[in-house]
């Protein structure tokens, strides 16, 4: 299904579709200082390989509980919307934006 999607993306692109990747945006977001902070308040400090964020690790604590998903989603989603938001409004005029997640 990712590969299909990547391929509509693409084509898109060739006709001027500014293309936004959720996926990256959240990559962003487990990178940032307050984030990591927040999430190993939450989910511990096992989360950590080294200053990084572990995905497979707090993927695991996070899908343990619909609470645990709810914490998550509550600190990174803001940041992940924020950051689409402002790659909308850097795409410029062409009114056409594809979010691909």
């Amino acid at each position: 299904m990712a590969a299909e999607r990547q391929a509509v993306a693409r084509g898109l692109q060739k006709f001027g579709a500014v293309v936004i990747d959720a996926d990256a945006k959240g990559h962003l977001v487990l990178e940032m200082p307050d984030v990591k902070s927040k999430l190993g308040q939450i989910f511990g400090q096992g989360i950590f390989v080294k200053s990084d964020i572990d995905r497979k690790t707090l993927s695991k604590l996070a899908f343990e509980s619909k609470e645990n998903v709810q914490h998550l989603n509550r600190i990174v989603h803001p940041k992940i919307l924020t950051l689409i938001a402002e790659g909308s409004a850097n795409a410029g005029p062409s009114g056409f934006q594809l979010y691909r997640h």
